[in-house]
């Protein structure tokens, strides 16, 4: 670790830098400062002050952007080696000293331990830190042994421990502006996140709020509880507020820009990330210069050095462990390489400091060669609270891993759901909540030749039910003539789903089925005879060779209700088995879900479905009579063909609002996109795609994005406009069409670039892990 704090005596004017290791103190030295102007400036020791600090002044102006021209590679070297002498001092013995621990330590890291105050040390560079000679580099782009440098901030008051999250990640993006805003361009950002960690494992929760205003992020912080949030917008250091704002979605009623944006300064940002029962463990801010920082205006002494603190020091005083922030004006290029390469890696479960390495020769190797590259690489800073140890990991995966390998087996590894769906997953959460009422979601499409990604969103609802403990028991989808046209077969469908759902987690293909049995002995004795001791020793292989032979009509016998009764039975013996062989993963607490897809393809399906149903789930079940009950939800999706009545709703949609469930029970509808043309609503939605490739080969098998010049968003409009009004009627009818997306990929060349951000972080990335 280095420290450095100031000598408060105009005799001294410097700083007295300690350099430390676990074992103890290295060595102890005064780094000397130069006075310029109504700041203080760290100089190299023997140095003449008068000299140097004026030098030094011109080359920081410039390197901070104030100059008259663009610094070179040969500017941040000269900085960077400056910064490093005045800090260490100019000896060798110093630097070998540093440099030998550096070399053997597992994690590689510079502590800077500034006063927060501090805004004479806080307002540099310090990720610039370089060794001196032409053989030497900056240490955090050391290819060999890549150096973190964190800067440390002491927390003004209760905080929270920093401790690797051991469940299921909760990522919140919040951002202030649009998601397809010209300048921001959050939502290539956001996506690139999304979809780069769910085609590692899709072990993550997330949720996205575009157009966030302050109370809706302190909601979302009370509600969602995120462990990580991600804040995109735009951020600027204000002088004559002496403090850096970014900028959010004012409030409805509430004076706002010309944008609609409101400044929120850092501790209103610190008041809603608190506002959980956790604050966050760690926060990255998109954002130009919310950690950087100027010494105030007005000082009585040049040697007192107090000024504003960094907004992200802010966040980490008001108790935030670990917060990611632009000490300047970065492009969105660059900021979206770091950004996404550090979120990806940090929740995969790598060590900060080998994420934030990555994170950073992403960045350097996406501006260009080393010899004419902008210094954006440099500008992401980490701050970090006391309790952020050497080698602290954000995310810790191995408490997962189980998890993991059950949702290979699902098949949940998905593209993430992205474009106006964040309705439904803030249902979903009350859904699954055991002390909510909430236990049936009916998501309906307005029209039956639409194609909303219904089946992709429940398998999205599966996952997210199972990575909150629930047991996901999915029905569906059916092949046209192969639709349940009765309870018992309907009933047969629920065994099967219960079957693979035990095959998932391990649980074995044969099981006592109380709903197989009672169907078993309705079945004329030729037709068992028929079947094979081999079908008859696998119950879902039994239940299927039933579904083929039960009728058109029910057994006398058995009732819908009868049915529901004895699913309740299955489900029941499945959560039995499940927290037998997995107690630490699914709480006692948490029973299945059923989820169910094509529900309008059923035959009369509320007739039987709704009594199976009642006011908590499917049958609501209890383990013992002294306990209490189950919820078990049930998630149904479908597209209604049959003609809508004048009041907009639909025959489900009547059944659905008129049944004795309905208190505990919401309906949504898929948004129209495609006809929604005024505000832009399905050129967002294509775009998602574009940058979600759907294909194995052909040209949407590339993630697309728009290019960052002036007038390629408008560009960008008027293209996929122009192709929506070229293309068929049918076409039209579809929210995503292939054919569409083709066509604009075909004719944007001026407008869309290649999004290749997966394999320049695949390349940068293994060969960081490979060297650590």
């Amino acid at each position: 670790m280095v420290t450095a704090r100031r000598t408060r005596s105009p005799e001294d004017p410097g700083w007295t830098v300690v350099v430390g290791a676990d074992s103890g103190t290295l060595y102890e030295r005064t780094m000397p400062a130069g006075v310029a102007g109504d700041r203080w400036w760290p100089i190299p020791a023997d140095s003449d002050p008068r000299t140097d600090t004026a030098t030094f002044v011109s080359l920081t102006d410039l390197v901070l952007g104030c100059g008259d021209r663009s610094p070179d590679a040969s500017d941040a070297i000269t900085y960077g080696c400056h910064l490093l002498d005045s800090l260490l001092g100019d000896g060798e013995d110093e630097w070998d000293a540093l440099r030998a621990l550096l070399d053997t330590a597992e994690f590689p890291e510079i502590v800077l331990d500034f006063a927060a105050d501090d805004t004479d040390l806080h307002r540099h560079h310090w990720e610039l830190l370089h060794e001196r000679g032409e053989a030497r580099t900056f240490l955090a782009l050391d290819t060999a042994r890549p150096v973190l440098i964190l800067r440390q901030v002491a927390a003004s008051g209760s905080t929270r421990a920093a401790e690797p999250i051991v469940e299921v990640p909760r990522l919140l993006f919040g951002v202030g502006s649009r998601l397809h805003d010209a300048q921001i361009r959050a939502g290539t950002e956001v996506m690139g996140v999304i979809r780069g960690h769910h085609q590692g494992n899709g072990l993550l929760d997330v949720r996205v709020r575009p157009e966030l205003t302050l109370n809706t992020l302190a909601d979302q912080c009370r509600q969602f509880t995120p462990h990580v949030v991600h804040l995109i917008g735009h951020g600027s250091w204000r002088p004559e507020l002496g403090r850096s704002t970014v900028d959010l979605r004012a409030e409805r009623g509430q004076r706002a820009g010309a944008d609609g944006a409101e400044a929120v300064d850092g501790s209103q940002l610190a008041w809603a990330l608190r506002q959980g029962e956790r604050p966050p463990l760690m926060v990255i801010l998109s954002a130009c210069e919310l950690g950087y920082t100027e010494p105030a205006r007005h000082r009585r002494e040049p040697s007192e050095g107090e000024g504003a603190n960094p907004m992200a020091a802010e966040l980490v005083a008001a108790g935030i462990p670990v917060v990611v922030a632009m000490t300047g004006r970065i492009s969105h290029l660059a900021c979206r390489d770091f950004a996404r390469a550090l979120a990806q890696a940090v929740l995969e479960g790598r060590p900060l400091a080998r994420a934030t390495a990555a994170a950073r020769m992403a960045a350097a190797y996406r501006l260009g060669s080393a010899e004419d590259r902008p210094l954006d690489w440099a500008l992401p800073a980490v701050f970090v609270g006391p309790s952020v140890g050497v080698g602290f990991q954000v995310v810790d995966v191995s408490r997962t891993e189980k998890l993991r390998q059950f949702m290979t087996r699902f098949g949940f590894m998905l593209r993430p759901v992205f474009y106006g769906r964040d309705e439904f997953f803030d249902l979903l959460t009350d859904l699954l909540d055991p002390r909510r009422d909430l236990a049936i979601l009916l998501a309906e499409a307005a029209r039956g030749r639409e194609r909303p990604g219904g089946t992709r969103l429940l398998d999205e609802f599966a996952a997210a039910g199972l990575r909150a403990g629930r047991i996901p028991c999915v029905v569906g989808p059916f092949a046209r003539g192969r639709e349940p046209r009765n309870a018992a077969q309907f009933a047969l469908e629920i065994v099967t789903a219960i079957a693979k759902t035990r095959a998932c987690l391990g649980l074995g293909a044969g099981f006592r089925s109380t709903v197989v049995e009672a169907l078993w002995e309705e079945v004329p004795q030729p037709q068992r005879d028929t079947i094979t001791e081999r079908v008859r020793s696998k119950t879902d292989s039994l239940a299927r060779r039933l579904r083929n032979l039960a009728g058109d009509a029910d057994p006398d016998d058995l009732s819908a209700e009868d049915l529901g009764d004895y699913l309740r039975e299955d489900l029941l013996a499945l959560l039995r088995d499940v927290h037998r062989e997995h107690p630490d993963m699914f709480p006692d607490d948490l029973g299945p879900m059923i989820l169910i897809d094509n529900l309008h393809r059923f035959d009369a399906p509320f007739d039987y479905l709704s009594a199976m149903l009642d006011a908590a789930g499917l049958r609501a079940m209890q383990q013992r009579a002294s306990e209490n009950t189950y919820k078990i939800p049930v998630v149904m999706f479908t597209k209604d063909p049959a003609q809508r009545s004048t009041c907009g709703e639909s025959r489900l949609t009547r059944a659905f609002l008129g049944s004795r469930y309905a208190t505990t029970a919401e309906l949504l509808l898929f948004p129209e996109m495609a006809e929604r043309r005024g505000d832009g609503c399905h050129l967002a939605a294509w775009r998602t795609l574009l940058m979600s490739p759907t294909e194995s080969t052909g040209e949407l098998a590339k993630a697309w994005t728009v290019r960052a010049h002036a007038q390629a968003e408008e560009q960008w409009r008027a293209l996929a406009q122009r192709q929506y009004d070229d293309i068929g009627d049918e076409e039209k009818e579809k929210i995503f069409s292939l054919e569409l997306l083709r066509r604009i990929v075909k004719n944007g060349e001026h407008v869309l670039e290649a999004d290749n951000d997966e394999a320049l972080l695949a390349e940068w990335c293994s060969g960081v892990w490979s060297r650590s």
